[in-house]
C-alpha cells in the first residue's frame, strides 16, 4: 500500500501548487481533528511530511491533511491537522503513540516545543456530502453548531439543498467525541480559493440569509465560523 505525498508551498493566506493536479481528497467515514498554535509553520509542515513519509499510515490506508486555520480557530489555533479513516478499524492502535517511532517524533516531541501549543481535538462522522471535491478544492470554509432540536438534521440538509452553488461542494459532519463549547455538528463549503469563497459570499450572501429564516431560536447555536487552507496532503494510492 503506498501514500501519496502532496506538499504545497505556502503564503500567509492563498496557496498554490504545481502538485495540485494530483490532489484527491479522500472519502472517509471518520475524521480525527487536531487543532494547535504554532509560530512556526514551516517545522510543522516538515514534521507531518516526514511522518506521512514515514509509512505508519499505510498499513491502515489512513490519510491526512495539514490545514492553516485563517481564521475562527478554536482558542487561537491556526493550524490543524485531519486525519481520515475509512471505518472504526482503521483507527490508530492503542499503543501507537509509544511504540511508533514515526508517531512520537510527530506528536509527543512536538508537545514540549514552546512553538506549538495543543488547542485540542475531536472526532467526526461524515454524515452528508454533496457534490465532489477536486484537485483544485483548497480552502474550506464552515461553522460549528449546536444542535437544539431534533429536527435540526433535517432543516439543514433542506437549507444547505436551497442555498447550494453550482461547483461549491458541501457538507455535514456529527461530533462523535469532543466537540466545542457543545459542538455537536460541523458544516462546510469547499473552493479553490479564498478570493472565490468571498465571491459567492457577495453574490449569494442575500439569498443565504433570507434561507436562515427557517431555523428559529430553539433549533441551533452557532458556535463559531472559520476558514482553512490545505497545504499539505497524504492520501492513499
Amino acid at each position: 500500500m503506498k501514500i501519496k505525498i502532496l506538499a504545497y508551498i505556502f503564503s500567509l493566506f492563498i496557496l498554490s501548487s504545481a502538485y495540485a493536479d494530483n490532489h484527491q481528497a479522500p472519502q472517509a467515514r471518520y475524521i480525527l481533528n487536531i487543532q494547535n498554535f504554532t509560530t512556526d509553520m514551516s517545522s510543522v509542515l516538515t514534521t507531518q511530511k516526514a511522518f506521512a513519509d514515514s509509512g505508519a499510515l499505510s498499513e491502515r490506508q489512513v490519510g491526512m491533511t495539514v490545514y492553516q486555520i485563517n481564521a475562527g480557530g478554536r482558542d487561537g489555533a491556526n493550524v490543524a491537522i485531519n486525519f481520515f479513516y475509512s471505518d472504526a478499524a482503521s483507527m490508530p492502535p492503542p499503543n501507537a503513540m509509544i511504540q511508533s517511532d514515526a508517531h512520537v517524533k510527530a506528536f509527543m516531541q512536538n508537545n514540549g516545543d514552546d512553538s506549538w501549543v495543543a488547542k485540542g481535538s475531536s472526532i467526526y462522522e461524515n454524515i452528508h456530502q454533496v457534490g465532489n471535491l477536486t484537485a483544485d478544492t483548497r480552502v474550506f470554509q464552515g461553522a460549528s453548531i449546536k444542535a437544539l432540536s431534533p429536527e435540526y438534521g433535517e432543516k439543514l440538509k433542506a437549507f444547505l439543498a436551497e442555498t447550494a452553488v453550482e461547483g461549491v461542494p458541501y457538507g455535514i459532519q456529527r461530533v462523535v467525541i469532543g466537540g466545542y463549547e457543545g459542538e455537536t455538528h460541523r458544516i462546510w463549503w469547499g473552493f479553490n480559493s479564498q478570493a472565490d469563497m468571498l465571491k459567492n459570499y457577495e453574490e449569494n450572501n442575500d439569498r443565504f440569509t433570507k434561507a436562515q429564516t427557517r431555523f428559529s431560536a430553539n433549533d441551533r447555536e452557532i458556535i463559531r465560523t472559520w476558514v482553512a487552507t490545505s497545504l499539505l496532503a497524504a492520501m492513499p494510492e
